[in-house]
This record gives structure tokens, sequence and C-alpha cells, in this order.
């Protein structure tokens, strides 16, 4: 054999050689994935068979040393959560639940589990919330009715709930008035004081409103609401204060309800009285599909102003809700009411309409937003004889709230909204214009 030949044998060879060597080393990262893969589906396997046999202390071991390495992964999260429910540990099931939705707001299952979490700590509250937004998602007619049974034995053993809500709140017109410095009254020049224009401030705005139901008979309670709410500011010239209390009996039927309540309100503003209602109220509210429902109310008081001479007298109303749940995520709401009021000031009688529609939805991170534009118009029945017309007002208002679901400390979670309110007179002294901000936590209990 010549060199020659020897030479390109082995050249052959070296080059088979080299190619096995370098597919061998490009398929290791490969081969190490499949086999990293292969483990954990293993580890998975081996997890589930364990919460099977119902050892499941040795179980959540295993889950705790793989969730070091993976402390985000959804199936581990899953097995934790299904774990915590077996032993009744529900704080834990919900955590894992929220952290799996923080990733993914569109995973249908894991928001039903976190909602029969909620039924099993009785938060009856979220988890209506979280069932409701199942519903949303086109569920099965099987998952739908497991649905509706959550619904009807919460709606049967709840007796109370509670909601609070404080914060830091920047307003750039705490006094609602205008931004002009004069005005024709009976078509003469007037100045405005200071005091009668727009003036900005930074106050504290809190509420807290509560539902106490008594039981009668299965299908009937007494229904006792509560609200306060108060606004404060350094000058107390522009201090709100309004607390609203009902009660009366409340008819439950499959796919309904309805409610005959006593009402009465009271409203102090610059620290004195303002205004006093009592009258009755029906409301009620109508399943018609399971993504979608009505509420709304009929209202007749008498209205009593308290600083004003001569303007008491009575009012009515009416409100319609529809909600209609678009996914699992999100929802549309619209809204219309109808106001009018009747009072001895002949000036003052006038009829209001409002139409609205908001939206909610809810990001990756647990945040969530809701946004609701809506119009209303005023008109007024009198000419009013300093201005020499009949007042005509038009005010557009938008808000919009941003709420971290996922950071709470005792149950508080942080909240910012934003109203932007812009009215329209044909009377220039009733023009305004208000950015208001607000700063702070809500709970509900």
């Amino acid at each position: 054999m010549s060199f020659l030949e020897f030479f390109f044998i082995k050249r052959k060879e070296f080059i088979s050689l080299s190619f096995f060597v370098l597919t061998l080393a490009s398929s290791l990262p490969v081969l190490a994935r499949v086999t990293i893969e292969d483990k954990n589906s293993i580890l998975l396997e081996e997890i589930k068979s364990l919460i099977v046999d119902g050892k499941l202390i040795k179980a959540q071991k295993y889950l705790d040393q793989a969730l070091l390495d993976r402390p985000r992964n959804l199936n581990l999260l899953f097995l934790r959560a299904d774990i915590a429910m077996r032993m009744g540990d529900y704080n834990t099931a919900i955590t894992s639940y929220r952290n799996m939705l923080d990733q993914d707001p569109n995973l249908v299952r894991v928001r039903l589990e976190l909602a029969r979490a909620y039924f099993m700590k009785k938060d009856d509250d979220q988890a209506e919330y979280h069932f409701r937004l199942v519903l949303g998602g086109k569920p099965s007619p099987a998952v739908v009715r497991n649905i509706e049974a959550f619904l009807e034995v919460m709606e049967k053993r709840r007796r109370w709930r509670l909601e609070m809500a404080l914060s830091i709140a920047p307003d750039s017109n705490v006094n609602v008035a205008p931004t002009i410095r004069t005005v024709e009254i009976f078509g003469l020049p007037f100045d405005l004081s200071d005091d009668a224009r727009r003036k900005s401030g930074i106050g504290l705005f809190g509420n807290v409103g509560g539902d106490y139901n008594l039981p009668i008979t299965e299908k009937i309670n007494i229904h006792t609401r509560a609200y306060l709410q108060r606004s404060q500011y350094k000058d107390s010239r522009y201090n709100d204060t309004y607390v609203l209390v009902s009660s009366g009996p409340r008819f439950l039927f499959n796919k309904s309800e309805l409610a005959v309540l006593a009402t009465g309100s009271r409203r102090w503003y610059g620290e004195k009285p303002y205004t006093e209602t009592y009258g009755v109220r029906f409301e009620g509210g109508y399943v018609i599909r399971p993504r979608f429902s009505l509420s709304g109310g009929f209202e007749i008081a008498h209205l009593a102003y308290q600083s004003v001479e001569g303007r008491s007298g009575r009012y009515a109303s009416a409100d319609v809700v529809a909600t209609y749940g678009l996914s699992s995520r999100s929802f549309v709401r619209s809204l219309a009411s109808f106001y009018i009021e009747d009072t001895e000031l002949s000036i003052q009688k006038q009829k209001q309409w409002r139409f609205g529609v908001g939206h909610y939805y809810e990001f990756s991170g647990g945040l969530t937003s809701y946004i609701q534009p809506e119009i209303s118009f005023s008109r007024y029945d009198e000419k009013n004889i300093f201005f020499m017309k009949k007042r005509k007002d038009n005010l557009f208002r938008i808000r919009t709230t941003l709420t971290k679901r996922d950071w709470q400390v005792w149950g508080f979670a942080p909240q910012v909204t934003y109203t932007y309110s812009k009215n329209l007179s044909n009377i220039n002294i009733y023009d305004y214009q208000r950015h208001q901000f607000q700063f702070g936590v809500t709970r509900q209990f």
C-alpha cells in the first residue's frame, strides 16, 4: 500500500470519527434536556401517586424540594394547592392558585379551583367573584350546574358582608366651582369672589359599608344595609359626610330576588347638616343566562334641605344595571338611571338621565382594571330669575380604577382611582372641570 493510499483511507476514517464526535457534542444539550424533562415527569408522576395513596406529607416533602428550583412551575404549584386542599390548608391553596393566575389569568380550571378554595374557607365574596368570572368563560353545562349549586349554598348561608377603603385624595376642584372671574346676573356683570371660584386641595377619603341578612325562612330574610362615606380637607368648609341605612324583607327565587326596603340618609357638608331623606326602595336582580344578569331598583323618598329654606320636597329614581361576562378574566357592564326632584323652590325642580358603560379586566401579575365612562343630562323645569333662562347641564365623567389584588397586608390591597369630570351648562357659573385621584387601600370581608 502506498503512502498516498494509506493517507486517504485514514483521512476518511478521521473525517467520519470527527463528524460522529461533533454530532454527539451538539446533541448533548438536547439529551440533557430530555433527561431533565424525563426526571420532571417521573417526579410529577411519583408525587401524584403519593397523593392518590394518601401519603400527603411525603408528597409535600418532595414537592417542596422541587419548588426550590422551579417556584413558578404551574404543574408543581397545582399539586401544591391540591395537597393543601386535601389537608384543609385553604390559605396555602389560595396562594398557589393565585400565583398561577398571576402568570396566566386564562387558566379557567385554576380559577374554578380557587373559587372552590374560597368557598371552603367561607370567604363567599371572593368565591362568588371567581365563580362568576368562570361563568364568563363559557364553561360546559355540567360546570355551570356545579357553579350554580355553589352560588345557591352561599346565598343561603351568607349572613353578612363588609367592605372598606381609605385613601389620600388630591382634588383639583374640591368646591365644584367654575374658573370664570365674572358672571352676568340680570344682564349685568358681577365679579366672583375667590371662595366662589375653583379651589384645589388634598384630603382624606374613606368609606365603609356592610350588609346583614337575618333569615326568616329558607327563601325570605330581613336585609339590612349601612354605608358611611367621608371626605375631609384642611379647610373644613369642604368636608363631606354621608350616611345611608336601609332595611326590609328580601325574597329569594330560583334565579332572581326582590327586596322592599325602608331607607333613610343624612348628609353633612362643611360640618353642617345639609340634606335628610327617608322613603322606600324596591330592588331586585335576575340571572337571564349564566354570564348575563340584570339588577335594578325604584325609589321614592322625602327630601329635606336643612340649610336651604324652601327647597325641601321629594324625589323618585329608577336604575338598571346589565352585566355580561366576556371571558374568565373580563366582563362589561352597562347602566342607566332616571332621577326626578320636585321641591318647593320651583327653580330647583329637575330631571336627570344618566348612562354609562364599564369594562373590567384582569391582567397577569394580579393587576385588575375597571374603566367606566358615563354621561348625564340635567334639565330644570323653571326659568332661573337671576339668569333669565332654564338651566341645562351635560356632565361627562370617566373613572378608572387599578387594583393590585396579589399585594395584601392584613387583607388590604392597594388601589388607585382617577376620575375626570366636566360639566357644561347653559349658565356658565355652573361650568366646571375636575380631576380627582385616590391613592389608598381596599378590603372586602
